[in-house]
């Protein structure tokens, strides 16, 4: 995926909450995990309760180490009853193939990056588009809904807060798919999108970013990722270290609107109005509201929605309040 095509990533942004855009995110890991145990083995490793879903549905969850630390955010789609598809950030495959490979066995794991694609459709018009480029309407899943038809497998699923699926297809018929989607889009307005427009949606939604929000000295609790931790599960990796470290979270995450023109960024550090002081995890301008926008780690209790806070930016103080994520109303 390229940061950006010829449009430039704030047309791209707004293409994709007005009309629809087409991402390639082919670059993240792709692993088919099958067999009878599949279910049991993956519901033991994950932090969420794999078995809240059946077969064709996918659910967000986590993977994390002995301390409770976030090695990874991934969707799993369930497939088929015996067939999976894990699909981590591109940067923690191996660390997650390793987890994988340990819980559930070689025989049941393949990794299949090169071997298949994944695309994004997303946006308002994502049916429409669809329809277009030939993919018939009993083949188009409902939110986070998973459909099989002939050689491809499409999950409603995205990153941007906007109504749309991912296709997941064998790599040599990936091409002629993204020029039918791309020609599909252009008619409704759109077209495709690369990583910036993937980074500010995402962030407009409030969704975390690992290596940002999240990461291995970070847990769930100080991510604001509790709500897909399932601590009445008997068993998965880190659960032991998150039954005394809720108490003890050192940070919680919250949102920070800009009252001026000034764009935050990550690493910029931020002060409470109770003098507690944080640091921001992802900030950047909302192409939608016209300013700045920032997700921020600081200590527990030390601010809450509409109470002020400051950020230094490049050694300047800037105003900022207290939101309630996500910045946008979808």
């Amino acid at each position: 995926m390229p940061l950006r095509y010829s449009n430039g990533s704030v047309a791209e942004h707004m293409q994709t909450r007005e009309s629809v855009a087409i991402f390639d995110v082919s670059h993240l890991g792709i692993v088919r995990v099958a067999g009878a145990t599949a279910a049991n083995s993956l519901n033991a490793i994950f932090t969420n309760d794999l078995f809240r879903i059946s077969a064709g549905r996918a659910q967000y969850t986590l993977l994390l180490n002995d301390r409770g630390g976030v090695i990874d955010d991934i969707i799993v789609w369930w497939a088929k009853p015996d067939e999976f598809w894990v699909l981590p950030n591109a940067s923690n495959l191996d660390a997650v193939m390793n987890v994988l490979l340990e819980g559930c066995g070689e025989e049941s794991i393949a990794a299949k990056n090169g071997e298949m694609a994944l695309v994004a459709v997303q946006g308002p018009l994502w049916a429409s588009v669809l329809e277009a480029a030939g993919i018939p309407a009993a083949a188009r899943p409902a939110h986070f809904d998973v459909v099989q038809s002939d050689d491809m497998t499409l999950a409603g699923t995205g990153y941007t807060g906007e109504k749309g699926c991912e296709i997941l297809l064998p790599s040599d018929q990936a091409s002629d798919l993204w020029e039918r989607l791309c020609a599909a889009a252009e008619v409704y307005g759109g077209g495709p999108a690369g990583l910036v427009a993937r980074d500010t949606l995402r962030l407009e939604m409030g969704y975390p970013l690992h290596g940002h929000e999240m990461d291995s000295t970070v847990t769930p609790w100080e991510s604001d990722l509790a709500w897909v931790v399932s601590m009445k599960k008997a068993e998965f990796a880190g659960r032991s270290a998150l039954e005394t470290s809720r108490e003890n979270a050192r940070w919680e995450l919250v949102g920070l609107e800009m009252l001026g023109r000034e764009i935050p960024r990550s690493g910029c550090s931020v002060t409470t109005s109770n003098g507690g002081e944080g640091v921001v995890t992802s900030g950047n301008m909302s192409p939608l509201l016209g300013h700045g926008i920032a997700l921020a780690r600081v200590p527990p209790g030390s601010v809450r929605p509409g109470d002020p806070a400051e950020i230094d930016i490049r050694g300047k103080t800037a105003r900022a309040v207290c939101v309630k994520p996500p910045f946008i109303d979808r």
